[in-house]
């Protein structure tokens, strides 16, 4: 997982409270959730410097970028050195807490369909085998693992 830090063009507001803009750069699309455009107080037509993430792998044709967590409302900070070590390492800690708070969430979705191996999960989820792993230790008391047999091929 790779974070970037990007100047992000805040084109919109949507209903539902989160946001879409553009990095200024290349015009490439952004998304950016409630929690944060809240947090941050983001409104339209305003420039702020952004750790962003490629997308989730179902939503990245569209819009390639996501934002994790707004460093500054100023994009062009008097201090050219842009984070300190501190916010990028903040940024990175948010950003693993909120991917497995995903992972977590379509694994139990998955689950609640019907019995999955850790096969099935693999291959109905864009996650690695010890995402997926650690989803599941994290979820122990709601997730049980059961030992199953069928014929051999």
């Amino acid at each position: 997982m790779t974070i970037e830090t990007k100047i992000v063009l805040i084109e919109e507001l949507t209903y539902s409270g989160s946001a879409f803009g553009v990095l200024p750069e290349n015009g490439e699309g952004v998304f950016i959730n409630q929690r944060i455009v809240e947090k941050m107080n983001l409104e339209p037509d305003t420039e702020v410097y952004a750790s962003v993430l490629p997308n989730y792998t179902d939503k990245r044709t569209t819009i390639p970028w996501r934002v994790v967590n707004v460093v500054a409302t100023d994009p062009n900070p008097t201090d050219e050195n842009g984070p300190t070590d501190q916010q990028i390492e903040d940024m990175e800690i948010d950003a693993r807490i909120e991917e497995e708070e995903e992972i977590d969430a379509l694994v139990l979705d998955l689950l609640g369909q019907n019995p999955q191996t850790i096969k099935d999960i693999y291959d109905s989820l864009d996650w690695s085998l010890p995402q997926i792993r650690s989803s599941l230790q994290r979820q122990k008391e709601l997730v049980r693992k059961v030992e199953v047999y069928r014929l051999a091929d």
